[in-house]
């Protein structure tokens, strides 16, 4: 792939590059820096200008072909978590088509892939899937998945966002009402704010009601996401231990993100009739919040 497919004209500061052995679309323009792997329609950055990055990706992470990306926002269909077929599906190491590249009146460049009639198993060949990218001063990803078969599936979709924070230093609104610990047998966890992360590994559902706000205290700023079709946020930190067990991972990076994930999965599912379409979407928007007498 070396040419990009221009909705209009061609976009200044909007190439195709490789990062290692991986394609990817680098955004440079006046509001964005962005880049997209075309493997797994991955966003691995996205920083609006003026601010600092948004989107974490380790520095360990293996850039190679057919190997998870370690942070950004992984796309996962059509499963999520451990399965015996893999690791929260296929589509995230797959090679997308990259269908168009845009950009809106207010300046902000749009992305289209797609990813149809792979060889994978489970439901592969039945699967269509698109995903829309809005990359400006907000951001605004929208991925649907549709049955081309003759007969109903059950499909779960993810979001695996990574978001770049200083975790030691968060307070985090929205995760209040309680939620259920993966860590512990799905065990209540019981209202109240999420506790500060000293080093433990969280791995949780929590209602996603509205939108969640990460106060970054230690980048002075507020990062609110939201999610109208996502019934669960699953927040997770690998914590020390975590960090220090994954290859991909540098031991300290457990204190620069924070998962908070869209997702539709377990009991919140979509079954797709044949023809039938659901969707995921994640935004999020950033706003300066300094710390009260800096």
């Amino acid at each position: 792939m070396t040419d990009i497919p221009w909705m209009d004209a061609a976009i200044d500061g909007v190439s195709i590059t490789k990062v290692r052995d991986l394609k990817a679309l680098s955004i440079d323009i006046p509001g964005v820096e962005a880049l997209l792997f075309v493997q797994g329609a991955h966003l691995a950055q996205w920083t609006p200008r003026g601010q600092k990055p948004v989107i974490f990706t380790s520095e360990a992470t293996r850039l190679e072909t057919g190997i998870p990306i370690r942070g950004g926002i992984p796309v996962i269909v059509p499963w999520f978590g451990p399965a015996d077929k893999g690791l929260h599906g296929w589509a995230r190491n797959l090679q997308w088509s990259l269908e168009s590249v845009g950009q809106t009146d207010e300046g902000a460049v749009t992305v289209e892939f797609s990813l149809d009639n792979v060889d994978r198993g489970l439901y592969a060949e039945s699967l269509s899937q698109k995903i829309f990218f809005t990359l400006g001063k907000e951001l605004r990803i929208a991925l649907t998945v549709k049955n081309t078969g003759s007969s109903p599936i059950d499909v779960e979709m993810a979001l695996h966002a990574y978001w770049n924070v200083d975790a030691r230093d968060l307070t985090v609104r929205g995760l209040d009402s309680g939620g259920i610990d993966r860590t512990d047998d799905d065990s209540s966890v019981p209202p109240g704010p999420l506790e500060p992360l000293t080093g433990q590994t969280i791995d949780r559902f929590y209602p996603f009601a509205g939108s969640i706000t990460l106060r970054d205290w230690g980048n002075n700023r507020d990062i609110v996401i939201s999610s109208p079709e996502s019934v669960q946020a699953v927040a997770w930190n690998p914590g020390k231990a975590g960090a220090a067990a994954s290859s991909d991972m540098l031991d300290d990076d457990w204190q620069k993100f924070i998962c908070i994930e869209a997702t539709r999965v377990r009991d919140y599912a979509v079954t797709l009739s044949a023809s039938e379409e659901a969707s995921l979407t994640l935004c999020a928007q950033v706003h300066p919040t300094p710390r009260a007498g800096s």
